[in-house]
């Protein structure tokens, strides 16, 4: 970033123009402003998203100064698109606390050619630079649900240049409230003792802030950069501070900071207990005090040096204005238009007099319309009068708005619940169009359906309903202006397509404690509203019946307190409404029955002979547990015996020490519960 000796002079000059203090809300405590200027999106959402991850109790709200807006971040050049998009990051770094404020839409700086800071040009910087950006911020991205955009509250200068001129231009006319500037880099001078980068949220207003970087190049390193932030908690200041890049390891740049630097500068923010403001938060905004424009940026010639005197009529709408001027050498008075100052009506020579009066002639004078008087010297504008009135009397209102009808309106059903519109948009000033419906093939009873924006010529209205007739109309709309006519189309939706629903596949079944059936299947349709579970009793059973009905997607089912030693059938199938898909197979679940009165006989030698009762049907085997010591629960199974045997012996005993057993029934799919436990003293 350039400085020269000139700014520094006009930035103490500026400063003298601030109007006195008035009394500020209330601050919770000393705080600081991060803000980040440019386009280094990627960057920025990196770091904050990793921030949060790694330290979510800090919450360091930011101040994201973008430009570039049509070339880089709505995707033009930046080729990506989806959640990966320039925009789409913005949107998220919004959503978690931080501003989006504007940083102009070429990057142009108000102390670069063509402005230089020049108080003249201070409205077509506004116009050329300022206002297109904060137009597409606003824009939106059609991609977002519901998207509207960004609605900029704060501007930072590109490069830093600025005067009260220029800010008083953005804050007239557009809707930003808060400006951020530079300063010159003076190397010799710690942050800490930078008085002009901290302010006061009590006790005062501010027209603007200014801030020193964090870059590489501004020099200020992290242990200087703790020391200035020690006098913020200290002194309960806010100071304001701004970098470019978040740099990762491994990366330089001039304008960027160490990702790794930021982090500690934040975390030590935090631990000092400063608050972390957004920009349009950290201070109550105080307008600018100027004089009027001199043509040099630096200041003007007060407009009472111009006075008109008098207006003779000289018919035909022409009158003899006559004008005065003191301590105001210039070569060539001019009388214009209040409203456009730049294009002079007459012109009179006035030789270069420092004090002076002239009369010209203006010819087609409106009644109640403003003019000025205008001083240059050769093509530089000395002074410009306060506005006057040539003839008394109300303007002439403005022409009627017009706004040309849409045409060709064209209604077609893509589907069942879905119709595309489209039209030809025939104007040049509309501000939106409203698109209205209403049902039947003859209706007139229009409601409004949708707005979109100027120059949206397509609408897709998902609303509709099958079978149905509808007509649409689009108006065209400039302000409150409407056009006089619109166009009409008709269309009629096609009828559903018939439901179609897959059987379930996969039925499954797994006996828990001999008397669950947990069943599992597959889901093969895209639309049901839910699953029927059906059941009978029997190994040949028929008599199916409803016994469960489960949700859209749910593919389980815990069939609870079945008899033991009985064979159920299982089917399942999807729905729709009255619309059912075919059964799933069949699926024979047979439960279970403990088995019963387990004797544990020691034998010496450090064996024992278990023996047991059983009653299943379905069992293909046993499965033996056992732990050790008289009051454990740690079993564990030490073997397994087929369908119908009804002893087991164990053996590998420590005698004296006392083990406990357990067995149950099992088949491929499942187990009873467990019997009851017995236990035996080894010998």
């Amino acid at each position: 970033m350039q400085y020269f000796l000139n700014r520094l002079l006009g930035l103490v000059l500026l400063l003298g123009l601030v109007p006195a203090p008035v009394m500020a809300e209330p601050m919770q405590r000393g705080g600081i402003v991060l803000s980040f200027d440019d386009w280094f999106v990627d960057q920025w959402h990196g770091f904050f998203t990793d921030l949060k991850a790694t330290n979510p109790e800090i919450d360091p709200h930011s101040t994201f100064f973008v430009s570039h807006w049509l070339t880089d971040v709505k995707g033009v050049n930046q080729n990506r698109v989806g959640n990966d998009s320039h925009y789409v990051k913005l949107k998220q770094l919004e959503d978690a606390g931080h501003e989006i404020a504007a940083h102009g839409i070429n990057h142009i700086g108000a102390g670069d050619a063509p402005y230089n800071l020049a108080c003249d040009k201070a409205a077509q910087y506004v116009t050329d630079e300022v206002q297109p950006g904060i137009t597409a911020m606003a824009q939106g991205d059609p991609g977002l649900a519901g998207d509207y955009g960004f609605i900029p509250k704060s501007f930072s200068y590109p490069f830093g240049d600025r005067s009260a001129f220029y800010d008083n231009a953005i804050k007239t006319n557009t809707g930003v409230r808060y400006l951020r500037g530079t300063i010159p880099t003076d190397f010799a001078i710690p942050l800490k003792d930078t008085n002009a980068i901290y302010h006061k949220r009590t006790g005062g207003t501010y027209p603007y802030l200014v801030g020193d970087g964090l870059d590489m190049i501004y020099q200020n390193d992290v242990p200087e950069v703790k020391a200035a932030l020690d006098r913020a908690s200290t002194n309960d200041e806010v100071i304001t501070l701004y970098a470019h890049r978040i740099l990762p390891a491994g990366e330089t740049s001039n304008y960027g900071i160490a990702a790794s630097k930021l982090k500690e500068i934040i975390l030590y923010a935090h631990s000092k207990g400063l608050k972390f403001y957004r920009f349009s938060d950290a201070f109550a905004e105080a307008p600018e005090t100027t004089g009027t424009c001199g043509g040099g940026g630096g200041g003007g010639t007060n407009p009472d040096s111009i006075v008109f005197s008098y207006a003779d009529d000289k018919g035909n709408n022409t009158y003899r204005v006559g004008l005065q001027w003191t301590n105001l050498p210039h070569d060539v008075m001019s009388i214009a238009l209040a409203s456009q100052p730049a294009i002079a009506l007459v012109s009179a020579n006035t030789g270069g007099a420092a004090n002076g009066k002239v009369a010209m002639n203006v010819p087609n004078v409106v009644a109640g319309t403003e003019y000025v008087a205008v001083a240059k010297s050769g093509s530089t504008t000395v002074a410009t009068s306060n506005p006057f009135i040539i003839l008394a009397g109300n303007p002439p209102p403005p022409p009627p708005v017009v706004v040309a009808a849409p045409t060709n309106l064209v209604a077609t059903a893509a589907s069942s619940t879905q119709v595309n519109l489209s039209w030809t948009d025939n104007s040049n000033n509309e501000t939106r169009f409203v698109v209205g419906r209403c049902n039947g093939s003859s209706c007139n009873n229009f409601a409004e359906l949708a707005t979109v924006n100027a120059n949206v010529t397509t609408y897709t209205d998902s609303s509709v309903q099958p079978s149905t007739s509808y007509r649409y109309r689009v108006l065209a709309y400039s302000g409150t202006t409407v056009a006089t006519s619109y166009p009409v189309a008709s269309v009629t939706t096609p009828a559903a397509p018939p439901t179609t629903l897959t059987a379930p596949s996969n039925l499954t079944a797994t006996v828990v404690n001999g008397n669950r059936a947990e069943l599992v299947w597959a889901d093969n349709s895209s639309d049901e509203t839910g699953f029927q579970v059906e059941r009978c009793l029997g190994e040949t059973c028929s008599n199916f019946a409803v016994i469960k009905t489960q949700g859209a997607n749910v593919t389980s089912f815990s069939n609870t307190s079945l008899t033991t030693n009985q064979t159920y059938r299982y089917r399942v199938r999807a729905y729709k409404g009255t619309t059912n898909s075919a059964y799933s197979a069949i699926l024979n679940v047979q439960t279970l029955v403990r088995p019963t009165a387990l004797t544990v006989t020691a034998q010496i030698g450090g064996a024992a002979i278990l023996t047991w009762a059983d009653s299943n049907l379905y069992e293909t085997g046993f499965g033996i547990e056992r732990c050790q010591g008289g009051s454990c629960t740690n079993f564990a199974a030490i073997g397994t015996v087929g369908a119908n045997v009804l002893s087991f012996n164990d053996s590998g005993l420590v005698a004296g020490i006392r083990y406990r057993y357990r067995i149950r029934a099992t088949h491929a799919t499942g187990a009873s519960a467990y019997s009851a436990i017995s236990s035996v003293l080894a010998r």
